[in-house]
């Protein structure tokens, strides 16, 4: 038995950071040899999954050319957003911070967000397994073989094979066995390498 957020089964609701703008100027800049990172949209791309995953609808129109995870990442880096965002970064860009994760799903979408700081990673997976029982979805960061932090969306668990389920923006990252695609972790892999933070996201 499988339960979660409502849309979990939905290849879909992926969002895919290797096709978005951001990702394509660094990778285009890293080749040209005037930077040395890309990789920088998982966050806003699994927020953006999991708002799709709960069945939540979008009220901010986008352009065409963008994906909600471009628009995402564009609104909270934009100057004229900074003094309302919830936590302000001066050494990571917004994006990166779970707070404000929590705040663009909620200013751009009809459901709901919520950051929740859990006391003992041990015991992550009970945590995450309640908001999965609640028809919510889960963005959590961890920490990968790269020795990076990466972020992912949780949608649903099976209770049979006691396995999370999960829609991984990066195809290419390591861990994944189905390009990102309801990839499955055990409790062991969250507990062992995820950050005691977790964003909630369900439908209102």
């Amino acid at each position: 038995m499988i339960h979660g957020a409502k849309n979990w089964n939905d290849e879909s609701i992926r969002y895919d950071q290797g096709n978005n703008i951001i990702e394509q100027f660094l990778h285009d800049q890293k080749n040209l040899g005037d930077c040395t990172f890309q990789f920088e949209s998982c966050n806003v791309e699994a927020t953006a999954c999991a708002v799709e995953a709960v069945g939540a609808k979008w009220i901010i129109d986008k352009p065409y050319f963008m994906g909600y995870g471009d628009l995402m990442f564009d609104f909270l880096n934009s100057p004229k957003v900074y003094n309302d965002l919830p936590y302000k970064s001066t050494t990571h860009p917004q994006n990166e911070i779970i707070d404000n994760l929590a705040y663009v799903a909620d200013v751009f979408s009809d459901g709901g967000a919520k950051v929740h700081l859990i006391d003992n990673v041990k015991h992550i997976d009970i945590h995450i397994k309640e908001f999965l029982t609640n028809a919510s979805a889960v963005v959590l960061s961890y920490k990968t073989v790269y020795g990076t932090g990466h972020y992912i969306t949780i949608v649903a668990f099976d209770n049979d094979t006691k396995e999370f389920i999960c829609y991984d923006p990066w195809k290419g990252n390591k861990h994944c066995l189905n390009n990102g695609i309801k990839e499955r972790y055990p409790a062991s892999f969250f507990i062992e390498r995820a950050r005691p933070r977790l964003l909630e996201i369900w439908k209102d």
